[in-house]
């Protein structure tokens, strides 16, 4: 237990003259706190204080972001002699996902189709959050058009709603085709009459 400084009698200062002149000074046995304890424990050498370390469990609510703070009450460090602890500030930093890039509230994802998908038009399983879902491509899709599935975005850390998940069209095409690919593609270039390159020919 802390007892009162004999020394400052508690002030936790000390007065000395010097001519016609009185300064108060820090007192030198308790160092301005006005209590001193004569027997201190050897772990936190009377502050009343010691370092642990030890695991403590963070709620993380959906919506939040890069930079946000999360504040858990007297979890900081402790008080002197005594006194309550501070509180813990946990900064969030978001680790990148291969599948989506997150835009403030919506997400982006992207998906291949062929380019028979893109002309002809295709309902596609795609993944989200909530599982698989079904994504529609409209006929005459092109490379970079988006898609966009509403409310399967980021929920706002303020309540009340959510962003969308967009999914852009990556449109692959062939760089060789079957015989038959070829020359059905080339009745319908000629049936719409457009000019497209000759078959290659043999060197020999």
């Amino acid at each position: 237990s802390a007892e009162t400084c004999k020394h400052c009698r508690g002030q936790g200062q000390v007065i000395s003259s010097q001519g016609f002149f009185s300064v108060a000074t820090t007192c030198p046995v308790c160092h301005g706190q006005g209590r001193i304890v004569k027997s201190p424990c050897e772990k936190c050498k009377g502050s009343g204080r010691s370092k642990i370390k030890r695991k403590i469990r963070v709620n993380i609510p959906a919506g939040v972001d890069n930079g946000t703070q999360l504040r858990v009450s007297s979890e900081g460090e402790g008080g002197y002699k005594g006194g309550p602890s501070g509180d813990l500030y946990v900064e969030i930093r978001i680790k990148d996902d291969e599948r989506f890039e997150r835009h403030g509230l919506d997400l982006l994802s992207f998906t291949k189709i062929s380019y028979l998908q893109a002309v002809l038009g295709a309902e596609l399983s795609v993944e989200t959050f909530e599982g698989k879902e079904n994504l529609i491509v409209p006929p005459g899709s092109g490379h970079g058009d988006r898609i966009k599935i509403e409310r399967r975005g980021v929920p706002s850390l303020r309540g009340g709603g959510r962003g969308h998940l967009y999914f852009e069209i990556e449109v692959e095409i062939p760089q060789k085709l079957k015989k038959e690919e070829e020359k059905l593609l080339r009745e319908l270039a000629k049936l719409k009459g457009e000019k497209v390159l000759e078959p290659k020919k043999g060197f020999f």
